[in-house]
């Protein structure tokens, strides 16, 4: 029996939250989105979610990678960048930092469906 996860959701595209809420709700998972790194931070301040999903492309002055940076510094959750690109440059950024999976779009939700069942216990 697989438990069910509560997901924070990091992304400022509308389409790709909408399609990703309907793929967690689907899968028996809660989840919140935020658009903005800020608004992250201030999300796993008040609860810790057991995935955060993080673009990289996020507008202002917190960037998903550092948002990530910011957020794995004070606490340990699982967290899969999304990147509309892989380019070297990005790929050093995120090179030390302790995530699960970089994902990029358009997504793969099976990518996605296998670390689900692996964090819910799903075997």
């Amino acid at each position: 029996m697989k438990r069910a996860l509560s997901v924070l959701i990091v992304e400022d595209e509308a389409l790709t939250v909408l399609m990703l809420r309907q793929f967690l709700s689907e899968e028996g998972h809660r989840s919140v989105a935020v658009a903005s790194g800020q608004a992250a931070l201030e999300a796993t301040l008040r609860e810790v979610p057991d995935l955060i999903l993080m673009d990289v492309g996020l507008p202002g002055p917190l960037d998903g990678v550092e948002t990530s940076r910011r957020i794995l510094s004070q606490r340990r959750i699982p967290l899969i960048l999304i990147s509309g690109f892989a380019r070297d440059e990005l790929l050093e950024r995120i090179r030390p930092l302790p995530i699960l999976d970089c994902l990029t779009k358009p997504l793969s939700l099976e990518a996605l469906e296998k670390h689900l069942m692996d964090l819910s216990g799903k075997t």
